[in-house]
């Protein structure tokens, strides 16, 4: 072989992959030329998946994101077409009512949502809040927001959606019994309970139920604590169910309320670049007796305190295996209002067990009885009373709690 062949064959091998992207970018142009879309929003394409090559969690080819384009016509079909559920492109609009989010006041319609099911489904309405007064209900189906279907939208995108500022107008569409309809609700300013449930269940045995972790949570939980401390408590259940996280360094502050030393959680990111962080010894609790209560609703940073509590030995998890949601969002802002939510990390638990689609297995399982066919659980309220009889996994982490309980109270041979 001739040195002037190899020299063409090795242009050729170099060119044919920018040849390919240049026709699929010619296509894209084209496809918007035909759609009335302009070049600016062609720039916003090409800006988003440089930032995906250079920061997302993994590597991405960037035709592979060029192509689902093209395929899907939009910059959030062409990122779940490639990538996870959790990044998305938020409008100016979306952006602006995302960063009320965290502070567990904002204008929206008091409203608690989770995926039930494969459904954007109601959890609770939240007492004397917009949703609870025109009648929303456990397990109302949210089929559209303001028109646009929650079908494969991510959670965190139609809590966004429904927020907004206070006096403006939001529609749902709700599915309830096989029945569609539409609601109409004006949005107003709403404070989400942190913990909606704390109480002595019996025998010195705490219940504390806790419902997100927003920039409130770790030092509400404090403060609960304290007050069943003055109550008697010997001995907690906490219940993670149904929590869908929230903000990373609230569940660090929540678990830090209970381990005096070691990992908390361990934070890798691309090329497997690691960032542990550990547990601090000022304030931390004494030990007591602990289960931790997570279903297939528990995650993100919920997985987090279950992990660490469970890892280091502190508690016991009682329930079924949590959702998985082991990934770390960034929020990088566009310069034009808008944002990308960008997944660059992964959770590892304080062992260094990754959760991503894997979720965590409780140590005491509880599979409940299935339903007759046909048949759905109904999901709880958040208002719902405590019932021994009717929660299994509560019945089995109270018989738990007061076998240790006992076992500690009886005289230890010398």
């Amino acid at each position: 072989m001739s040195i002037t062949t190899s020299r063409h064959r090795l242009l050729h091998s170099r060119l044919t992959p920018l040849l390919v992207l240049g026709c699929i970018l010619a296509a894209v142009f084209m496809m918007q030329v035909r759609a009335g879309d302009n070049m600016e929003n062609l720039d916003q394409v090409m800006r988003i998946i440089s930032l995906v090559k250079t920061a997302y969690v993994d590597d991405v080819n960037t035709v592979d994101l060029v192509k689902a384009y093209v395929l899907k016509g939009t910059i959030n079909g062409m990122l779940w077409e490639v990538l996870d559920p959790y990044t998305y492109y938020m409008e100016p609009k979306a952006y602006a009512e995302m960063q009320l989010d965290t502070s567990g006041e904002f204008a929206g319609i008091g409203i608690v949502v989770t995926m039930h099911k494969g459904q954007l489904t109601i959890v609770s309405p939240i007492q004397s809040t917009p949703g609870y007064r025109v009648g929303l209900r456990t397990g109302d189906l949210i089929r559209t927001i303001d028109g646009e279907p929650t079908e494969g939208m991510p959670v965190d995108q139609a809590v966004d959606m429904m927020r907004g500022p206070e006096g403006t107008k939001v529609t749902l569409g709700i599915e309830r019994g096989g029945e569609l309809f539409e609601v109409e609700i004006i949005r107003a300013n709403v404070e989400v309970p942190v913990v909606p449930k704390a109480e002595i269940v019996q025998d010195g045995i705490a219940y504390v139920q806790l419902s997100s972790f927003n920039e409130r949570t770790s030092t509400v939980l404090q403060e609960t604590l304290r007050d069943l401390d003055r109550k008697g408590m010997m001995a907690l259940i906490l219940d993670l169910r149904s929590n869908p996280g929230g903000l990373l360094n609230q569940a660090v502050e929540v678990a830090d309320q209970f381990l005096d030393h070691g990992p908390i959680v361990h934070i890798v990111g691309r090329e497997g670049q690691r960032e542990t962080i550990y547990a601090q010894l000022r304030n931390t609790r004494a030990p007591l007796p602990m289960v931790v209560l997570t279903d297939k609703g528990t995650a993100s940073a919920s997985e987090i305190v279950a992990g660490a509590l469970r890892d280091s030995g502190l508690a016991t998890l009682v329930g079924t295996t949590t959702f998985g949601k082991g990934l770390v969002q960034t929020v990088i802002p566009l310069g034009d209002g808008s944002a990308l939510r960008l997944t660059t990390a992964r959770y590892a638990t304080s062992a260094g067990h990754f959760i991503d689609k894997v979720g965590i297995e409780p140590d005491v399982l509880i599979e409940r009885e299935p339903l007759p066919e046909g048949e759905e659980r109904e999901l709880e309220p958040l208002d719902a009373e405590l019932d021994l009889e009717r929660d299994p996994e509560l019945r089995t982490a109270v018989e738990l709690l007061q076998q240790e309980l006992q076992a500690k109270s009886l005289p230890q041979a010398s």
